[in-house]
């Protein structure tokens, strides 16, 4: 269990939190102190906020689901990774340092990383449709996923080759170049026929649908199912694919990185083009998260009931912006050495900004994006009570520690090894 003081505490008070199983680095004694106690209990800006609003609540009709299954299409493939001092030059030939093969792909990261956070008692089902090769990779692929608990009865079989991907470590720089080999045989429209055959067992019991984007015509067929049933689809828009315009015009919940929703990296005016993002593509979000890298995400959701983020004005985040210095706090200090929590900060009653996780050796980012969306999906799918912002930080969390290892999956915390009830605040 976790010793925790209350919500409202005075300026400068100590939080010491105890976490269970203390097996891992992550889980020891962490000693919590504000400098301002401005988190949660700060100046907050006058009226409804999406701060503490639960994700159920956000999501309105589509939040009526508590628990049940959780479905994912998109792509599943091996990830090769090599690490190397540093990055080649054109003819260089290196030794690696380091080489490991686990499975990739977004949806299936995503999955995997839903799935171990998954406590024993609760018998939510994990299922993917998705599709690999007839060969030995493929093999590996699906037998990787089912260790996870991932149900792969709809994953086809078909073409002499799985997606593989190539992934370059450069230990000095810390960075990953992905050099990626499709799968030799799409989805064919038989295929995408065949899945909506079953599709009414697919999503009888569905609380999510999370989608990539990939294999998209089955996966634009399956989101329309889902839509009409009222069940959440999030969808990570990673960068531009076919059909992604139609898929995102269906989602509920968006992730997307800061270059695609601005269209370049480290702009000016970004607020109010991830305001205009949702205008032009998102019809009916109700939650855009911008990831970006080392400084976090930004999430922006609508406080009114039923609100879409489309409808949010920029006038809404001047307001807060003009005040921003006045109302934020201090980062947390930490007195552990090894580890420290991201705090999510409310820049105004529609958006909410989120650090990151310090104090974490980089091995490799390759899918911290995916373990961040994963961790998302988990949460709307088991604990849609929780609060937006503690949604952030635990997804912020896993995404961090995932990168402490090298691999998409091999950082990616178990249920047992994890205490994650703390930082959404409800007991599952």
């Amino acid at each position: 269990m976790v010793a925790r003081t209350g919500a409202n505490n005075n300026p400068g008070q100590t939080i010491i939190v105890k976490l269970v199983r203390p097996a891992t680095r992550f889980q020891r004694y962490r000693d919590i102190r504000w400098r301002d106690a401005k988190r949660r209990v700060g100046v907050r800006a006058e009226g409804v906020s999406v701060y503490d609003r639960s994700l159920a609540a956000l999501l309105s009709d589509t939040g009526k689901r508590v628990a049940g299954d959780v479905v994912g299409v998109g792509a599943a493939c091996l990830d090769c990774l090599a690490s190397v001092e540093k990055y080649p030059q054109a003819d260089d030939k290196v030794r690696s340092l380091s080489f490991k093969q686990e499975g990739g792909g977004n949806t299936a990261n995503c999955l995997t990383a839903l799935s171990r956070l998954l406590p024993k008692t609760l018998k939510t089902r994990v299922r993917l449709v998705s599709k690999v090769g007839e060969d030995s990779t493929g093999d590996a692929i699906v037998t990787e996923l089912e260790r996870d608990g991932i149900d792969c009865s709809l994953v086809l079989r078909g073409g002499e080759t799985s997606a593989f991907t190539y992934i370059i470590v450069d230990e000095k720089a810390k960075t990953r170049t992905c050099i990626h080999t499709p799968l030799a045989q799409p989805v064919t429209d038989a295929e995408v026929n065949e899945i909506l055959e079953g599709v009414d067992d697919l999503l009888a019991k569905a609380s999510i649908l999370v989608l990539d984007g990939r294999h998209a015509e089955a996966s634009l067929a399956v989101a329309k199912c889902a839509k009409s049933r009222g069940i959440p689809i999030l969808v990570d828009a990673e960068k531009p694919r076919p059909l992604l315009d139609q898929i995102l015009e269906l989602a509920d919940i968006v992730v997307a990185p800061e270059s695609f929703v601005t269209g370049d990296e480290g702009s000016k005016k970004t607020r109010e083009k991830y305001i205009r993002f949702a205008a032009e593509l998102l019809p009916s979000a109700k939650l855009l998260v911008v990831t970006r890298g080392s400084e976090g995400s930004v999430a922006l959701a609508n406080p009114e009931p039923g609100g879409l983020v489309k409808d949010i004005k920029l006038a809404d985040m001047k307001t807060a912006d003009r005040r921003r210095d006045d109302r934020l706090g201090s980062s947390p200090v930490m007195s552990h050495e090894l580890s420290s929590l991201p705090v999510a900060v409310e820049e105004s009653a529609c958006c909410v900004r989120t650090g990151v996780l310090r104090d974490i050796c980089v091995a490799d980012t390759t899918g911290a994006g995916d373990a961040f969306i994963g961790t998302l999906a988990f949460t709307v799918a088991v604990a849609p009570s929780a609060p937006l912002a503690s949604a952030l930080e635990l997804a912020t969390v896993v995404s961090g520690i995932s990168i402490s290892s090298v691999g998409a999956r091999s950082g990616l915390q178990r249920a047992e090894e994890f205490n994650y009830r703390y930082l959404l605040q409800v007991n599952l």
